[in-house]
């Protein structure tokens, strides 16, 4: 019993060395393979992810101690099960923080005002991917604790699929707004012709734009703005 208590607290130790030292790793040993890559995006993440990497370092390091000392009874499977859902909560944030990373590098439209009207986007997608990896973890975490696998596997899937087709149009919003702010390059004050409504543009948001009209305010969806706006330019401009 000694040796296995000398073995975990060896193992916790090093996992916690490894979580306290991840930005040292990450930004090291990582980054410059990670700067040797054609593309910015592994750089970013290194830069993003380095907490996040580190505290799921240290829940599994946690749980592998736990489960070398191998107790026994009730209150021990209790403690190896909190623990290992400890994993699983930490690994979710880190797949969180790894999708909003990756959505914020692909987006950004690199200057200021950009970046501002892309900020009500990003809002969005990280409710959008928090709820899809609580989901997750929920199911992982039923799973664990000794729901059956597969039921949780068909239940998630099924909700999936009913929510990804529910969700389709405003998907489609959601990436003709970026399309509209990225490609397009629209920004408030230019002049714009949508059909009836002529005016400057207030705004983007992920469902639809606001143009302000001789007769108010008007809301215009964006796939409509897309496929049928004319930009006239900035205000002031002829």
């Amino acid at each position: 019993m000694i040796g296995k208590i000398v073995l975990a607290l060896l193992v916790l130790l090093v996992f916690w060395s490894l979580s306290r030292s991840m930005p040292m790793v990450l930004g090291g040993w990582v980054g410059r393979l990670a700067s040797k890559t054609a593309t910015q995006l592994d750089d970013h993440l290194v830069e993003e992810l380095d907490d996040a990497t580190g505290r799921v370092v240290l829940a599994l390091g946690l749980w592998l101690a736990w489960a070398i000392l191998g107790l026994e009874g009730a209150f021990s499977d209790l403690v190896g099960v909190v623990l290992l859902l400890g994993v699983i909560f930490t690994a979710a944030v880190l797949a969180f923080e790894a999708a909003c990373a990756v959505f914020e590098f692909f987006v950004d439209p690199h200057e200021e005002q950009g970046r501002e009207m892309i900020r009500v986007f990003e809002e969005r997608f990280q409710r959008a991917v928090g709820t899809f990896v609580a989901l997750a973890g929920l199911a992982f975490g039923l799973a664990v604790v000794g729901v059956d696998p597969f039921l949780v596997g068909a239940v998630f899937l099924t909700f999936g699929l009913v929510g990804t087709l529910a969700l389709q149009p405003a998907l489609q919003e959601f990436n003709a707004g970026l399309d509209l702010i990225r490609s397009a390059g629209w920004r408030p004050g230019m002049q714009v012709v949508i059909g009836e409504y002529s005016g400057k543009l207030a705004s983007v948001s992920p469902a639809a734009i606001v143009l302000e009209t001789h007769e108010g305010r008007a809301y215009v969806s964006n796939t409509r703005a897309v496929g049928a706006a004319l930009v006239q330019g900035a205000e002031g401009e002829g």
